[in-house]
């Protein structure tokens, strides 16, 4: 994604259904796509990952065609311009999970870094060196 909100690449997960389908969103803005609330916090959380260089989360809610659906949406800056954007289903997940099985749920910093870089191109030895981590620990990431 862009700086602007703008879909450039979409690359599904297996088990997770796109609120809409990737033609109708890929080359458009989140606020032609998202409920207004919830493109507003997604441009807000991409604007903070480009302006801050670190990694931001937003939790938000759609509607799906068995009810609303609660996501998790990492935002990873690629670069000046570009974000990695990690969305997670949590609808299954309770609300009141405590922080020590919270933690099971997320991704680490290193995770994000890691996958960052794969966005980017890199090889696993590129992204070790990169991370300072062996290769190892990169394919156990990825």
């Amino acid at each position: 994604m862009d700086g602007n909100g703008r879909y450039l690449e979409f690359k599904p997960a297996k088990d997770m259904e796109p609120f809409v389908p990737p033609e109708a969103f890929l080359g458009r803005r989140m606020h032609d796509v998202l409920p207004k609330g919830v493109a507003d916090s997604g441009l807000a959380a991409v604007k903070a990952a480009i302006e801050t260089g670190e990694a931001q989360t937003i939790v938000y809610e759609l509607p799906m065609g068995d009810g609303p659906h609660r996501y998790e949406a990492r935002v990873v800056p690629l670069d000046a311009d570009d974000v990695l954007i990690i969305v997670r289903d949590l609808t299954e997940i309770p609300l009141h999970t405590s922080p020590v099985n919270a933690s099971k749920y997320s991704l680490s910093q290193r995770e994000l870094s890691v996958l960052a870089s794969v966005a980017l191109g890199l090889t696993d030895k590129q992204i070790a060196y990169k991370l300072g981590i062996s290769p190892d620990t990169v394919r156990k990431h990825v």
